[in-house]
């Protein structure tokens, strides 16, 4: 007798054991594995397609994907609060604080520029050099500070998706996600 394991979304579906032939037995659009000489394979588990056949692996218990999804929001949270570095013209790069305090101060500088085009702001570049900005210079940081937050949530959101349906299964993967999920946004 074989022991076969249903595919579906990457993980076992089903298990079927039979002496027939599992093609003749089923549509071919079932993807169907034998897991015969697999120890322990069972429904719930994840399966991985690669070079030399499928790798099987056991799910993660409820307690690592908590664990897995704790530790992803604490990579988001540092990222989130490190800071970026924007490029406002003329071969300027200024650094954007994104924690809750600079966000503020952003957001004052940003209202001050949509009120008077012809404002000027003291900001410090990337090296720590006090340079003069513009109200456009301004709109163009809060505009990138805005699409970094933006892209930290959403890896974020991809990132837990991935640890509660099995395919990112350690901190590793958290840390550099797999492909389709973008990599994490780097700090300045």
């Amino acid at each position: 007798m074989q022991i076969y394991a249903r595919i579906e979304n990457n993980k076992v579906a089903e298990l079927f054991t039979t002496d027939a032939d599992i093609k003749q037995l089923f549509h071919p659009s079932l993807v169907w594995v034998d897991v015969t000489h697999v120890a322990g394979v069972e429904i719930g588990w994840n399966a991985v397609p690669g070079g030399a056949g499928w790798a099987f692996s056991a799910a993660p218990s409820r307690m690592q994907v908590k664990q897995l999804v704790a530790y992803a929001n604490a990579k988001h949270n540092k990222i989130l609060v490190g800071g970026t570095a924007v490029a406002v013209g003329s071969g300027l790069v200024v650094a954007a604080g994104t924690d809750t305090a600079s966000l503020s101060l952003l957001t004052s500088a940003v209202r001050m520029a949509h009120s008077n085009a012809q404002a000027k702001f003291h900001w410090v570049d990337v090296s720590h050099n006090a340079v003069l900005l513009t109200s456009a210079q301004i709109l163009m940081i809060d505009l990138s500070v805005n699409t970094f937050i933006q892209h930290c949530f959403a890896v974020l959101s991809q990132v837990i998706t991935a640890i509660q349906s099995g395919k990112i299964i350690n901190k590793a993967q958290v840390d550099s996600p797999p492909a389709p999920i973008p990599a994490w946004p780097v700090n300045n």
